[in-house]
């Protein structure tokens, strides 16, 4: 994610969905992928959209799992393996059914 895409800013309604849905079942965590913004910038941004999961600066995290296009969502396992990745915005109803799928 990164502070300034809009479809990522879209993506924070799903994701408090997911948490709303299902509290400490989960872990959700955004990583904000820009080398350019600063923890400040990420702490005003997770203030504004209510995001109470974790929130993070990992601009290497973008070139470990080879992102190409944000918002891209990871579900993993319960193992730590990818179980499923979406690149977009990516609706409660696909997050919900790969969650439930899971657990």
């Amino acid at each position: 994610m990164a502070t300034w895409c809009g479809p990522c800013v879209a993506q924070m309604g799903h994701l408090k969905e997911v948490y709303g849905n299902y509290g400490n079942k989960v872990v959700i965590m955004s990583i904000d992928i820009d080398t350019n913004e600063t923890n400040e910038t990420i702490r005003v941004f997770k203030e504004r959209y209510g995001g109470e999961w974790i929130f993070a600066s990992g601009p290497d995290v973008g070139v470990t799992y080879a992102v190409s296009y944000i918002p891209t969502i990871y579900i993993l396992d319960q193992q730590g393996r990818i179980s499923h990745k979406n690149v977009g915005a990516t609706s409660y109803a696909v997050l919900s059914a790969e969650i439930d799928r899971l657990i």
